[in-house]
């Protein structure tokens, strides 16, 4: 692109206004096509309806003419509770190289941190260096990584053709002492995403078997543009494994690629869910700490095929009771 004729106090950022809304759509469709994962945003009404209902969060930059030059936001998760996503970027092509990225994001996190959340999360493309700058830049820490995330026709300028995997990253913004269960198989990559991130944590090391009692709380996702499905285990239970092997099977019959289950790993009886979920097929690939410790289904999630294993640092310990080593997996 060519040199932008503005200098970065030359542009207005500022909260989504409902006039802009079809401009940020515009701006998402020239740089992504119809391809985007969060779909909302090409939808100018419903987006700005979902902002006021603080559902997401909207910044916008402003040429002096008025014209939208770039935009950002935080988007909430239904399955990951007091975190949001920082995620829409996109800057228009001529007004690249104005540092416009910088200050939205700026923006977003200064507005992110009076919130009340329990942190900011994002999921940097995996081929493109850009993403993982920016994500740096914030003081983000890695988390785990999704693949086959994106559909395979997602395209954008800087480069044609698939970009399906994606890492996660996300900043803390606060960080209570929390305990998480754990298999022996998960735990080197549980150990650095806790190290890494400094994470106040104490993981238990659980024996086989555990203790079960009660139902499982599991939950299934799906977007059908996309194609993918996410279960979701809130709560480890007696009946673990038809709950799991029905749900799996279930996404599966329509015709869905699971991209990730996610396991609370808060209680000694989530394990026995990585457990069925190992026999499914699905690998850890990673944590979560940054979820909102007062939903029910309490803080860590593990992250499988895409597993997502959350770990947090401090002692690690051998559950009391534990017998052996535990399962090798």
């Amino acid at each position: 692109p060519e040199a932008c004729p503005y200098s970065p106090g030359d542009f207005d950022i500022h909260p989504l206004r409902r006039s802009e809304a079809i401009e940020v759509a515009q701006c998402m469709y020239d740089e992504f096509g119809y391809t985007y994962p969060h779909e909302i945003v090409y939808h100018p009404d419903g987006f700005f309806n979902a902002v006021e209902r603080g559902e997401c969060v909207s910044y916008v930059a402003t040429a002096p003419d008025g014209e939208v030059a770039g935009h950002v936001a935080l988007v909430a998760s239904p399955s990951l509770h007091g975190t949001m996503e920082l995620c829409m970027g996109v800057v228009r092509r001529k007004y690249r190289k104005c540092s416009i990225m910088s200050g939205l994001t700026a923006a977003a996190m200064e507005r992110a941190s009076h919130m009340g959340l329990r942190s900011v999360n994002a999921m940097p493309v995996a081929y493109h260096p850009f993403t993982q700058k920016v994500c740096n830049k914030q003081g983000m820490h890695p988390f785990g990584f999704s693949f086959n995330r994106l559909n395979g026709d997602l395209s954008t300028s800087y480069e044609q053709g698939s970009r399906g995997s994606l890492a996660l990253s996300a900043i803390l913004l606060s960080d209570p002492h929390r305990d998480i269960y754990i298999r022996p198989a998960v735990l080197d990559i549980v150990g650095y995403v806790v190290d890494d991130g400094d994470l106040d944590r104490d993981i238990y090391v659980a024996g086989c078997p555990v203790p079960l009692e009660g139902d499982s709380a599991v939950t299934a996702e799906t977007d059908a543009r996309m194609g993918f499905g996410r279960i979701v285990v809130r709560r480890t239970g007696e009946d673990v494994r038809p709950s799991l092997r029905a749900m799996d099977r279930g996404l599966c019959e329509q015709r869905c690629e699971i991209i990730e289950m996610l396991i609370a790993a808060n209680e000694e009886s989530s394990v026995a869910a990585y457990d069925e979920a190992v026999s499914l097929g699905y690998f850890c690939t990673g944590i979560f700490c940054g979820c909102d410790d007062t939903a029910a289904h309490g803080e860590a999630r593990v992250l499988v095929g895409g597993l997502r294993m959350p770990r947090d640092r401090g002692t690690v310990h051998r559950a009391p009771g534990a017998r052996g080593g535990g399962d090798p997996r």
